[in-house]
């Protein structure tokens, strides 16, 4: 039996999902409403919403201009993980956030720290 992720849409849509929340996070942690972030991309509500509804058909795009908006950068990468049947699943955006912040919040290769995973 195969990962849910086996399939591309699936996966495609597991990650747009997590940047939904995290877009949905970010709102609620400024105290915006979705009309706020509408207004600064300059676009009407309802059009956001279908996103909310549906993350599966965000457009890239679309998702660059909400990080935009929001005073963000938005990122797409790809990595090994060693899982080549892919039964684990993406890495979604707060496991990230977490490994970042725990390198001191590089902005470029030279503030990198490289180091052993686990070892402190």
């Amino acid at each position: 039996m195969s990962h849910w992720t086996a399939d591309s849409k699936d996966f495609a849509g597991a990650v747009l999902i997590d940047f939904m929340l995290n877009v949905e996070n970010t709102l609620e942690k400024r105290g915006w409403s979705l009309n706020d972030l509408a207004q600064r991309m300059g676009v009407q509500e309802k059009y956001l919403k279908q996103f909310v509804r549906n993350p599966a058909i965000l457009p890239f795009n679309m998702a660059v201009k909400m990080a935009r908006a929001l005073n963000l950068k938005i990122t797409l990468f790809m990595y090994d993980d060693e899982d080549i049947n892919n039964s684990h699943g993406p890495i979604f955006s707060d496991l990230f956030v977490q490994c970042w912040e725990a390198q001191n919040r590089p902005c470029t290769q030279w503030d990198f720290e490289p180091g052993e995973p686990g070892k402190e």
